[in-house]
């Protein structure tokens, strides 16, 4: 699974080599080392997703994060599962980006991806089986890469279908912007991806006339908190108990930074 920072927004030393004895578990660390600097290097990249593998890459990294698959189900089931979960956001990504999304019509889209390249992933248990299904295919000479990281810019009064909306600016909704499905790659977590996208989408939401930005995060998501209260959002309500308790999930609070 992934870690996600908000639906409505989820290392080792080196080792000398010894050709006498078998790879310990410090010497398979020290493997992953490079993938803890990647946030560090020009290795990961953040920009819009364009394509249509860039926005199928995007949904599949979603259709791990936010669904549960079974483990009491086939192997074969749950692949199915995520198939088709994958392909309903492949669908949505793609509508609202072109402002077709039921719901969306008054609300622009911009969906962000950070991506490292494909030798930058460490085959190992960590990894999904499917991991061909973020991977976004090179063309010509260009190594393929894969989306680690992933979030939609909403420019307008509120997102469709949430109660809790932000109230700022009163003068002019239409500047407001809303983060959404936030989310990187689990093994690929804590190396920075999640603040380098956010720190992007402050740049994106100001080419699209935002001047407020909203997230909404659970409370219990401590990290995800953490990490918006140090990039500058504060708080500016919390969702009553009782209607997240009749939706069947912890409760939210709406965290808001004014953009420079």
């Amino acid at each position: 699974m992934s870690q996600a920072f908000g639906r409505g927004w989820k290392v080792g030393r080196r080792q000398q080599k010894s050709w006498n004895r078998p790879r310990t578990t410090g010497q398979v660390a020290s493997k992953r080392e490079r993938v803890s600097e990647v946030a560090e290097k020009e290795t990961l990249d953040v920009r819009p997703a364009r394509s249509s593998a860039e926005c199928r890459a995007a949904a599949h990294l979603r259709a791990l994060t936010f669904y549960n698959y079974p483990a009491d189900r086939s192997e074969y089931a749950r692949r199915l599962h995520k198939q088709m979960k994958t392909d309903a956001e492949w669908e949505s990504i793609e509508n609202k980006l072109r402002g077709n999304e039921v719901g969306y019509e008054n609300v622009q889209v911009d969906c962000l991806i950070a991506t490292v390249p494909e030798e930058m992933i460490i085959r190992s248990e960590a990894v999904d089986p499917s991991f061909l299904s973020y991977k976004i295919p090179g063309r010509e000479h260009n190594h393929a890469r894969c989306v680690v990281g992933t979030l939609d810019i909403n420019r307008g009064p509120k997102l469709p279908a949430e109660e809790m909306a932000g109230i700022l600016p009163k003068e002019n909704p239409l500047a407001r912007g809303y983060l959404s499905n936030v989310c990187t790659l689990q093994h690929m977590r804590r190396k920075g991806i999640a603040k380098k996208l956010i720190s992007q989408s402050f740049l994106n939401a100001q080419r699209m006339g935002v001047e407020i930005l909203y997230v909404h995060v659970a409370e219990d998501n401590l990290p995800a908190l953490k990490l918006y209260e140090e990039m500058g959002f504060t708080i500016e309500a919390k969702e009553k108990a009782n209607a997240s308790q009749l939706l069947g999930r912890p409760s939210r609070m709406l965290l808001h930074v004014k953009l420079p």
